[in-house]
């Protein structure tokens, strides 16, 4: 998954319950990716599980949890999170 502007990643609880996300892929790039997850509990997590990623930019989580389960799978970019 190759990141070459600004990506959002959302997740919504329109059935009443959140499903989180796992990314495999190999993650290039440098565009800023957002995360949002809209439920109180971080039931709706973003994980990222490749370990082969070179993705170098910048993460802004707004709400919810960003996992990196993968070795250096977040990259070296910087990670922001909001008050939320």
């Amino acid at each position: 998954m190759d990141i070459v502007s600004n990506a959002i990643i959302c997740v919504t609880s329109d059935d009443g319950q959140e499903r989180g996300y796992t990314i495999s892929s190999w993650l290039t790039g440098n565009g800023g990716i957002e995360y949002h997850a809209w439920s109180n509990d971080y039931s709706g997590n973003l994980n990222i599980a490749g370990n082969t990623n070179t993705y170098s930019g910048p993460w802004h989580v707004f709400r919810g949890a960003l996992l990196g389960s993968g070795i250096n799978s977040l990259g070296v970019g910087n990670i922001i999170t909001t008050s939320n």
